[in-house]
């Protein structure tokens, strides 16, 4: 089955340029033949031509946005759009540690979940997902169907839009694609530390300083000291998935 590679960069400072352009330092690393699209989601003007070289020097087609897109918006027109195969979303904060392109899973959906917890930065109980920094959708073609049975019943359900409400006096969120998850749980594939050791993502790695201010002290001790050892050197990056883990379980409902 085909594979299709989509990366959707967004640079609104220049001191965040590191974190957008990570992923390209070990893009071919994760998918060596697979075709890529990278887009970019209006960025700064002064950083478009540098995504675009980098998108060119992987081998991967460039789209420029004039007009920002949500994250979800852009997921759901890419299912909407792809005809076939897998679809596969890769934050441009990624680096990869190995060749991931020859995965295949059963599921309907796979990529790292993240557990139920007390979210700092928004100050709501953030329900379980697949995180979309690394999601890949096994087959557009029976997700669009799924979908489809889903919406001829419940017809206001948004599989990827993130939603904040009020329950019982506590904010809640579901965060892009937890909806879905809640749906669909049954059909979805949790990265195992197999996966993980794969590949590492550094969280908030396009807009950190919007984050570090709510978290917890010593986390965001930890992640500005990483962040800053990641822009000398990409492999700095690696294993960091354990101290997120270890991050969400402190904070899990």
């Amino acid at each position: 089955m085909a594979k299709y590679v989509y990366i959707l960069t967004w640079c609104d400072r220049l001191e965040n340029l590191y974190g957008t352009t990570l992923v390209f330092k070990t893009l071919r690393v994760g998918f060596p033949t697979a075709e890529i699209h990278v887009v970019d989601n209006a960025s700064l003007p002064a950083v478009r031509p540098v995504l675009r070289q980098y998108a060119q020097e992987c081998n991967a087609n460039f789209t420029q946005l004039e007009q920002g897109i949500a994250h979800d918006q852009f997921i759901q027109q890419i299912l909407n759009e792809q005809l076939e195969g897998s679809a596969i979303f890769v934050d441009p904060d990624i680096c990869f540690w190995e060749n991931v392109e020859g995965w295949s899973f059963e599921q309907l959906m796979a990529g790292r979940l993240i557990p139920k917890y007390a979210c700092e930065y928004t100050g709501c109980i953030t329900h379980l997902r697949l995180h979309t920094s690394f999601l890949w959708i096994s087959n557009v073609c029976v997700l669009r169907e799924q979908l489809k049975n889903l919406r001829s019943q419940y017809f206001e359900f948004e599989p990827f839009r993130p939603v904040m409400f009020k329950a019982e006096g506590i904010w809640q969120r579901f965060d892009t694609g937890g909806t879905l998850y809640a749906a669909l749980s049954e059909q979805m594939y949790a990265f195992t530390e197999k996966e993980l050791q794969a590949y590492d993502h550094l969280f908030c790695g396009t807009h950190f300083q919007r984050v570090a201010s709510k978290l917890n002290p010593y986390y965001a001790f930890m992640l500005i000291g990483l962040h800053k050892a990641v822009q000398q050197d990409h492999t700095k990056l690696k294993d960091a998935w354990k101290m997120q883990d270890d991050y969400f379980n402190s904070l899990a409902v």
